[in-house]
């Protein structure tokens, strides 16, 4: 079958009838161009996420440049380590309270500057600005720098998949950010202000070290800006084509967290993972050599016909089924109750408030190689 252009319009614009080929042709596929196998299954991509012939070392893996050494990139004993010193602060026990004391109060402030307005551009004041603010108070870092902090994330999350390349920019960045980390750690000593200020309590007993504290902080950063403020477009982007499904999010907190949950699903902001194989393998009749790598497309995974009945249509509600975008297995995201719920909250309080439909002739796409969002989205409000 002929090669695939990750980096072509036309695949930017619309993955999905390449990722459907693929699943029915060829699911299991070599490519020369990214020099990976990529998987297009949903059989096929869970196996591989669960099964211990595969992991995510590797000596130079783009994460390394862009954000140091973390969770990401380790499949050892710490790996179990970081991952529940994260758990441990997004129990569900703990999530009523961060709404409360977190997510509700970045949601309301974003909604009472839009107040009054007739129209917004909807990325630059609400589905930006919420999750830096969160993450920001969750992390104990200056309100003052939310908007530095997600340029400088928004940069290194980039340079993971090509669209922007520039080494020396992006471990610049990535420096930055960890020097920034330092100074808040400092500055946050002796107080209860978000996660960095736990350093006492998590390095000086020994518990991680210094680099992995940094590590971890950056990855929270990361992964709780890009995804969350992607995720918040891409809802209302499916809702400005499903208007049907407006007044279930406004009436039902519930209903809204199906609609999130199928977005995550039907248009996810993040497209694909990569894994290497650990030993000499196969996967669906497909010889696997140790060291190659895997460019699980999960995305193709979560619209796979054979999973899901109605697999090509937004339908919030579908029968509970689990989908990929947060990983499974031992590197399944561990923010991803947190992230639902922030989601849930901010689009369910946002269209409480506001009537919406599109200011443009027709909806904006959403776009991106295997970060995937609307660049623009134009709104006309009204308020509730």
């Amino acid at each position: 079958m002929k090669d695939i252009g990750y980096l072509y319009d036309n695949f930017l614009e619309d993955p999905w009838t390449v990722y459907r080929k693929y699943r029915r042709e060829q699911p299991v596929f070599w490519s020369e161009k990214v020099k990976m196998h990529c998987v297009f299954s949903y059989s096929d991509c869970e196996n591989v996420l669960c099964s211990s012939d595969y992991g995510v070392e590797y000596t130079f893996r783009r994460t390394k440049q862009a954000f140091g050494k973390t969770i990401l990139d380790i499949d050892d004993e710490r790996h179990q380590v970081l991952r529940k010193v994260v758990l441990g602060m997004v129990r569900n026990d703990e999530l009523d309270a961060l709404n409360q004391e977190i997510f509700i109060p970045a949601i309301e402030e974003s909604i009472k500057d839009i107040e009054g307005k007739s129209s917004i551009e909807f990325n630059n004041v609400f589905a930006n600005r919420v999750p830096a603010k969160v993450i920001s108070r969750f992390l104990g870092m200056d309100e003052k720098d939310e908007r530095w902090l997600y340029e400088n994330v928004d940069y290194m999350v980039h340079y993971l998949d090509g669209s922007v390349s520039n080494v020396e920019i992006v471990t610049k960045r990535r420096d930055a950010i960890h020097d920034y980390i330092r100074t808040m750690i400092i500055k946050n000593a002796g107080t209860t202000k978000g996660f960095t200020s736990r350093y006492k309590e998590l390095v000086e007993s020994n518990r991680l070290s210094m680099e992995e504290f940094i590590g971890l902080a950056t990855i929270i950063l990361a992964g709780g800006i890009e995804t969350s403020v992607s995720t918040i477009g891409n809802v209302m982007i499916c809702l400005l084509n499903n208007p049907h499904c407006q007044e279930g999010v406004i009436d039902d907190e519930t209903y809204t967290g199906k609609v999130v949950t199928e977005t995550l699903r039907y248009e996810p902001p993040q497209h694909d993972a990569v894994r290497f194989a650990r030993i000499n393998t196969e996967l669906s009749g497909n010889p696997i050599r140790e060291g190659q790598a895997l460019k699980l497309l999960l995305a193709s995974a979560n619209r796979d016909e054979t999973r899901y009945p109605r697999a090509e249509e937004f339908w919030p509600e579908r029968p509970e089924m689990s989908n990929l975008s947060f990983g499974k297995g031992l590197h399944g995201c561990v923010g991803r109750r947190f992230a639902h719920k922030e989601i849930t909250t901010a689009i369910h309080a946002f269209l409480k408030k506001f009537r919406v439909e599109s200011n443009s002739e027709v909806v904006p796409k959403i776009v991106g190689g295997s970060f995937r969002k609307a660049n623009h989205i134009p709104l006309l409000i009204v308020s509730r």
